[in-house]
């Protein structure tokens, strides 16, 4: 069984994510298979951590085949970007918030 020893690292970027409303800070509340709800992807398809036990904890990528879900709320993200760029008062915080979430998308697949 691959250990890698992460999980109180996890936790605590789970505390601070929190603090901030973030979709990390709520992972832990199956402690079965944590994983971060995103808007538009299937329950299926998430990516998350894994336990066994109390000291065995791995992270496990999406299938393959969520790729595509992953890329439209990308893409959905990007054009929602453009239109924020394009109006004539832009709102600096929403834009930066769209980039973060959708680095999230593309950091999991």
């Amino acid at each position: 069984m691959p250990r890698n020893h992460r999980k109180a690292k996890a936790l605590n970027i789970a505390r601070i994510a929190s603090d901030y409303n973030d979709p990390y800070s709520t992972r832990f509340q199956d402690t079965s298979q944590m994983s971060v709800n995103l808007a538009g992807i299937d329950k299926k398809n998430l990516s998350g951590d894994l336990t066994y036990g109390e000291s065995d904890y791995v992270f496990f990528y999406p299938p393959a085949s969520a790729i595509s879900e992953y890329m439209s709320q990308i893409t959905i993200l990007g054009k929602k970007i453009m239109d924020s760029i394009g109006r004539s008062e832009v709102n600096h915080s929403e834009i930066i918030e769209m980039i973060a979430k959708q680095y999230q998308y593309c950091a999991i697949i």
